[in-house]
């Protein structure tokens, strides 16, 4: 069993589907099969159960991934650990941040908590989308994990700490039509362009906004998967129809406005990290600052 075997096989554990796994590895989907069978004959057990609809754990296969998320928790550890002995390296904390519409009132403070938590350490950040940030905690490239809780968060071996919570808004453009509506009801959102970010880059955000949309009972003129938060907000800029965000996007757009959803429609923001870190008990209490709750 190699290295790159485990990877593959935590991949497809973590989403169940072979096609999304391949994409997050950047690898076809009959090659990671071919890397999926192989190791299952040489384990000699299934670890998956496949059908035309769905896959999933084998009991055996469940138990190999809890001792795999540990072991490689324990390989992370083991070198940092030498690293610092012979002095090889500065001591790095890393956080990672989903690339969101509004994190700029939240983030500096987090991160200006560890650089002073964590003296003689450099603190770095990375900021990319949900996919790429759910790798980089699972392989250990980064300590701790800034995300959404769209529901979809069980990983045992992941310790999730509840910072806030966001609220929900329909967000459009002063450009846009809907502007001009006084007063504007969820109604005059009917028969508009719905734009989300795509279902590859975190299919439990996409379901979530399109299971809202539902009990909101707007009905889309169509709806666009947009590449990435970037081209959405432009195109939001632009006037070119209406998106399922949080309030702090349009308060911090001067060109865009938020029509106010209730409390059911927020998404909570968390914190997640390995329970097998060093500093984990640490960042559980580092959290609780007053700084923090008052967002």
């Amino acid at each position: 069993m190699r290295l790159l075997q485990i990877d593959y096989f935590l991949a497809v554990a973590e989403t169940l589907n072979f096609t999304s796994a391949a994409s997050q590895l950047y690898i076809s989907q009959p090659a990671l099969s071919k890397q999926i069978a192989l190791l299952e004959k040489e384990l000699g057990v299934k670890l998956f159960y496949r059908s035309s609809r769905k896959v999933e754990l084998t009991e055996a296969g469940r138990q190999f991934e809890t001792d795999l998320r540990d072991i490689r928790g324990q390989l992370e550890q083991a070198k940092k650990r030498v690293m610092q002995m012979g002095g090889t390296a500065v001591p790095q904390f890393r956080m990672a941040c989903y690339d969101g519409a509004a994190v700029d009132d939240f983030l500096p403070q987090i991160f200006e908590l560890f650089r002073r938590k964590l003296p003689g350490t450099e603190v770095s950040l990375f900021r990319g989308n949900f996919p790429e940030n759910w790798k980089a905690l699972d392989e250990g490239n980064a300590d701790l994990l800034l995300t959404l809780n769209t529901g979809d968060l069980q990983h045992e071996s992941c310790t999730v700490k509840h910072l806030f919570k966001r609220n929900a808004a329909l967000i459009y453009s002063k450009r846009s039509a809907l502007a001009g509506k006084d007063p504007l009801t969820i109604s005059d959102f009917d028969s508009e362009l719905f734009l989300i970010l795509p279902e590859k880059m975190d299919i439990s955000l996409y379901r979530m906004g399109i299971k809202n949309l539902r009990l909101l009972g707007i009905q889309p003129e169509r709806i666009l998967e947009e590449e990435n938060f970037v081209t959405l907000l432009t195109d939001l800029s632009v006037g070119k129809g209406f998106a399922l965000l949080t309030e702090e996007v349009a308060e911090q757009r001067p060109g865009l406005c938020a029509y106010m959803l209730d409390d059911s429609y927020g998404v909570d923001v968390v914190a997640m990290w390995k329970k097998t870190h060093v500093l984990a008990a640490e960042m559980e209490h580092w959290l609780m600052a007053p700084e923090l709750q008052e967002q």
